[in-house]
């Protein structure tokens, strides 16, 4: 990475989380475009985390949802991805911080079938279908991160 794109990158990172007053921090070019230093990331300036569910699912990073069988984490998750796509500001009581309004909702258990009816249960009567256009669902395919990787480049 040259250091030009170097400094764009972290200033569209501050930018991001909407950072008023960015930093740019000039590298020469690096090996390795993933190694950071310390210096670099104190650099940016950044104080706080980005949340998409605030406190408990900041916007970057890997989560896990875990439990034992048949305590609603796939009603739980079916919920949260309605609440996003519907931009709504709260999720069960807490603040809702959505910015583009789209899931990919990977499942590896339901079918087709199955989530149509329990989709039919989860929402208001009175929802229009197509405000939920932008709730995709993948199911059985033979590479997901593949497909996924796809329907991110292709929205």
């Amino acid at each position: 990475m040259t250091e030009q794109k170097r400094q764009i990158k972290i200033m569209e990172n501050n930018q991001e989380y909407g950072q008023e007053n960015t930093t740019t921090v000039v590298v020469a070019k690096k090996k390795y475009a993933y190694l950071f230093t310390a210096t670099e990331i104190l650099n940016t300036k950044q104080d706080q985390i980005p949340y998409l569910w605030k406190p408990f699912l900041s916007r970057q990073g890997l989560a896990a949802l875990v439990g034992s069988s048949d305590v609603g984490k796939t009603s739980f998750l079916r919920q949260f991805a309605i609440s996003i796509v519907l931009k709504k500001t709260e999720f069960l009581g807490h603040e809702l911080n959505v910015r583009h309004g789209r899931v990919i909702y990977f499942s590896t258990e339901d079918s087709q079938l199955s989530v149509n009816v329990l989709l039919r249960k989860q929402i208001d009567k009175n929802l229009n279908p197509s405000e939920l256009k932008n709730l995709c669902y993948i199911f059985n395919a033979e590479y997901p991160l593949k497909v996924i990787e796809e329907q991110l480049k292709a929205a």
